[in-house]
């Protein structure tokens, strides 16, 4: 309905100030304390209808794991919309009868049917809110709205019509006007309920959110007597129930220093102001006016760099706007930062404490990390600024985070119990990665100490020590970001689960089945040494594989930023090859020339709340690591020189797994591969061909003017490292034949050919003598 502000005209037509308006709202468990004996119940019945509409404005002082705001009931069980809020899980609740509007989710239950739409944004504690449900049973559609706007519709299968019915404010009613339970109670202010027995249409639904009024349909209106349990009407001002929320908002921050005030509202999410133009600055004269008025704010700018020019702490450009008060700028370099009052910008020394506006751009959800919680609406806060200097952090369920004399406190506000304390000479202030006292029992554990991280990031931020946020990429980029340089700290990798062994092999992908190893050879260069009858082989040698049992942290797309440093290379299993043909005994080894990696494949897992920190953590089983080394060996060879220079040798490079872990760990032929990128031409001889006996395809050495490419691996007997001085062409097999034949051909000739020289060398030394 419309409430008319009045206007008294005297004589002298002076206009006396406007009354202030007021609502009737109702309060339902002011305290918290869930019951099922608090409630309100319409007097007036809405009778049958086949379209309905319900809309009503709430604000929540605690969420429920099934928190209801209304229930249109009717004695007939399927005939009924039932309404309410929900602080769940991602998963959601089971499947209950009712109308939920959840936190980040509605459930629209009409008709006993279950639907489900989202949010545009997630709710908050201690914020109004207008909701509407509408049916139309002309195309079966309901629609879901919050604040005015569309949130979804759903089509229906049925059309059957409400019965007589019967509102019922803070409480789900499972049987007809009874079965209330208190963990689907209500906690908070309730006002402009009302049931209309049409559909709403979207402009109709927009007057409402901006405290408008629809007459035409309403059934069940809000100016009535209605039937109160444990619940009671009182009044609040009109504007602060219809007031259009703003998502910016400024808080008046105690006196500090500079550095401590940039400190404190980076970590509250915002930023010190700094005025654009004269528009802004008189915005901001006007906010230090309003109630609790402070006298000044410092602006986020200095001029430390260059002296005169000050540049935003934010953006880090020059300030382009400046109107100076009397006398200023005079401080030279001994004052460098700024100030901003009713007479505009001063020049002020930094290490002065002032009182400070400080600029939040949103409304933001704050989440405390590291407590072992079943539901994860415990682990959400508001933030609330009740007086100058003050900020508290209200829990959705039953926490509350303030400051009480020299330590910050976080207890349970429904049973008043402390369960942690953070004094300041540790922490002034509660936002970021803390180190809390704990009095109460969390996780089990009371009376040590404990990691807990309260901030306001989103999911895909990263949160600083000193609680400002920073793109979660940027964690563990080799390059500092906050500006506390907190993201470059504790940069593990991996994290080992308790009970890890390094020394045994992971399982399989399944009981029974061994580990699969890739075997990945590039050979750079090679010596045949055909005195000693060895091969000396200089080769990367790369080994991947995937460990079920770790978990790795902040991954990056490329792969050379998840080295795992040298000092943790003994910590992780890796597998181990013994050279089985060379000179002596050696081995693979994942040493200070060892290059161990993490190749990040898989997606990251949900964000696990109980762990106090923004990770991104990745399963072992969808990322695999991978060992790379530079070796160089002497592999023996068993040389048949019969047909020298004519000849083609072959030479093995055997490698195995070692005996031990041959039960659990098997190379894999899939994954492995073998590749030559050295000189062609040696010394002696050039490369034929390289093979791997465990891959699928044969390297062949590129004819002159032609690019090297991959064949088909035919059944080689073993593996070979085939060596001759000449390029023959086709796979080895031809190249032995050919030599063969051109051997024989040579020997034939050279049979004919040296008798015949030595019957002419005859025949021309007589000839000589003689004549």
């Amino acid at each position: 309905m419309f409430l008319f502000p009045l206007r008294y005209d005297f004589a002298v037509l002076i206009a006396a100030p406007t009354p202030a308006r007021s609502e009737r709202v109702l309060l339902l468990q002011a305290d918290g304390l869930m019951t099922n004996e608090s409630w309100a119940q319409s007097s007036v019945v809405a009778p049958p209808t086949p379209s309905a509409s319900v809309c009503i404005r709430f604000k929540v002082f605690f969420f429920r794991p099934l928190t209801h705001v209304f229930s249109l009931t009717s004695k007939e069980e399927s005939r009924e919309i039932n309404g309410g809020l929900l602080n769940v899980n991602k998963e959601g609740p089971c499947f209950d009868p009712g109308q939920k509007v959840f936190v980040d989710y509605v459930r629209p239950i009409v008709s006993s049917a279950f639907y489900f739409l989202g949010i545009s944004e997630p709710l908050q504690v201690l914020t109004w809110y207008h909701y509407c449900l509408t049916y139309d049973h002309t195309n079966a559609t309901i629609a879901a709205y919050l604040d005015g706007n569309l949130q979804g519709t759903i089509s229906r299968n049925t059309t059957r019509r409400f019965a007589e019915a019967t509102l019922v404010l803070g409480q789900y009613s499972i049987e007809y006007l009874k079965g209330y339970t208190q963990a689907r109670s209500f906690s908070g202010h309730l006002t402009h309920a009302g049931v209309w027995n049409r559909p709403l249409s979207p402009q109709e639904v927009a007057e409402l959110a901006a405290c408008g009024s629809v007459r035409r349909g309403l059934v069940i209106p809000w100016d009535q007597e209605w039937i109160l349990s444990n619940a009671s009407f009182i009044e609040v001002a009109t504007e602060d129930i219809c007031e259009k929320k703003t998502k910016a908002s400024y808080l008046k921050l105690s006196a500090m220093p500079y550095a401590a005030a940039l400190h404190a509202c980076s970590g509250l999410g915002g930023r010190l102001p700094v005025p654009r133009d004269l528009a802004h600055a008189l915005e901001l004269i006007q906010q230090l006016r309003e109630p609790e008025a402070i006298a000044q704010t410092w602006v986020g700018a200095t001029d430390e760099g260059v002296e005169g020019t000050y540049v935003d702490f934010y953006s880090g450009k020059p300030m382009t706007w400046f109107r100076w008060g009397s006398n200023d700028p005079n401080g030279l370099q001994w004052q460098n930062c700024l100030i901003l009052d009713e007479d505009f910008l001063h020049d002020y020394p930094c290490h002065v404490s002032r009182e400070t506006l400080c600029f939040l751009p949103t409304q933001l959800e704050w989440t405390l990390r590291g407590p072992c919680e079943e539901d994860t609406a415990n682990y959400k806060f508001s933030l609330l600024h009740p007086a100058k200097g003050q900020v508290v952090f209200r829990g959705y369920y039953q926490y509350e985070i303030a400051e009480e004399g020299d330590a910050w406190v976080w207890r349970n506000a429904l049973t008043d119990e402390v369960l942690g304390r953070l004094p300041h000479e540790a922490e002034r202030w509660p936002m970021g990665r803390k180190n809390w006292t704990i009095e109460g029992e969390v996780c089990e554990r009371s009376g040590v100490q404990q990691v807990l991280q309260l901030s306001s990031c989103t999911p895909g931020q990263f949160t600083c020590r000193d609680g400002s946020c920073i793109p979660r990429p940027l964690r563990c980029d080799r390059r500092p970001d906050c500006h506390d340089e907190s993201d470059e700290r504790e940069c593990r990798l991996v994290q080992p689960p308790l009970g890890y062994h390094h020394s045994l092999p992971p399982p399989g992908s399944a009981p029974g089945v061994p580990l699969p190893v890739g075997l990945s050879m590039k050979i750079v260069s090679l010596s045949l040494s055909d005195k000693d009858s060895y091969l000396e082989t200089t080769y990367h040698l790369n080994m991947t594989w995937s460990d079920l049992r770790l978990r790795f942290h902040n991954l990056k797309g490329a792969s050379r930023l998840n080295q795992v440093p040298t000092t943790e290379h003994d910590t992780l299993w890796s597998p181990t090859l013994t050279m089985v043909n060379v000179r002596g005994t050696e081995r693979t080894m994942v040493d200070s020339e060892a290059v161990l990696t993490i190749h990040r494949e898989g997606e990251p897992l949900e964000d696990d709340f109980t762990v106090p920190e923004d990770i991104y953590a990745y399963l072992g089983s969808e990322n695999h690591l991978s060992v790379e080394r530079k070796y160089t060996s002497q592999f023996l060879c068993d040389l048949d020189l019969a047909l020298y220079p004519f000849d083609v040798q072959r030479c093995f490079m055997a490698l195995e797994v070692l005996s031990a872990a041959t039960d659990f760990v098997v190379l894999e032929e899939a994954i492995s591969t073998v590749s030559y990128v050295g000189a062609k031409l040696l010394i002696e001889y050039e490369l034929l061909s390289a093979a791997s006996g465990i891959g699928s395809s044969i390297r062949v050495a590129p004819a002159e003017g032609k690019e090297a490419r991959d064949v088909p691996l035919k059944a080689l007997p073993k593996p070979t490292r085939g060596l001759s001085r000449w390029v023959l062409g086709g796979d080895i097999e031809s190249h032995l034949e050919r030599n063969r034949k051109l051997c024989d051909k040579l020997y034939k000739y050279a049979m004919i050919f040296i008798p015949c020289y030595f019957l002419f060398f005859n025949v021309v030394y007589w000839l000589y003598i003689f004549a």
